[in-house]
């Protein structure tokens, strides 16, 4: 017989270890290696030496499908070279640096809008009888949604829109409109 390929498992081939081989390989199921020996596949066994079940022919379908590679377990995956040593620690330092963190947001102020005038008399009266309230009032010049110059009061201002709305009340309490407005800081 031809010498047995590389790491070949070389076992003498009498019919009863031939034979009590088939048996214990097919209760585990190894069909496949069952077929080789059913067939006598490189073993000068007569194929008569063991019955033929289904899954016996189904082998015998199968190995030369095996000898020629087509059913060879997968190449192992290659190993690292230097450049992905290089780029899987430069990954790994850059999950390890810690993300810049965005400023917070500049904190947001708030007013208590209390009219918005086309006559600067009226803003003025207006701011007049906030600071008669004890409120410090300011104002802003705006176009209007007809393009007329606006004066807008504006009363106070707060940390919070909570603390606007509560002082709010006690505008509408003397009868003032307001509106609890975020400056543009």
């Amino acid at each position: 017989p031809p010498p047995a390929p590389k790491g070949a498992l070389v076992l003498p081939l009498t019919r009863p270890v031939v034979t009590a081989s088939m048996a214990a390989m097919a209760v585990s199921g190894a069909s496949l290696f069952l077929a080789g020996m059913a067939t006598g596949f490189g073993m000068g066994v007569p194929a008569t030496a063991a019955p033929e079940p289904a899954s016996v022919v189904q082998s015998v379908e199968i190995a030369p499908r095996l000898i020629a590679g087509e059913l060879a377990p997968p190449a192992p995956p290659p190993l690292p070279t230097t450049d992905d040593v290089e780029i899987a620690s430069v990954m790994v330092a850059a999950l390890a640096e810690p993300a810049p963190v965005a400023p917070p947001p500049p904190p947001q102020h708030y007013a208590i809008q209390t009219g918005a005038f086309g006559v600067a008399a009226n803003a003025e009266r207006q701011s007049a009888e906030l600071r008669r309230l004890g409120f410090e009032p300011h104002t802003a010049g705006q176009v209007g949604s007809r393009g007329v110059a606006l004066t807008v009061v504006y009363a106070g201002r707060y940390d919070s829109r909570a603390d606007a709305e509560l002082k709010a009340k006690t505008l509408q309490k003397a009868g003032i409109q307001t509106y609890v407005t975020a400056l543009a800081d």
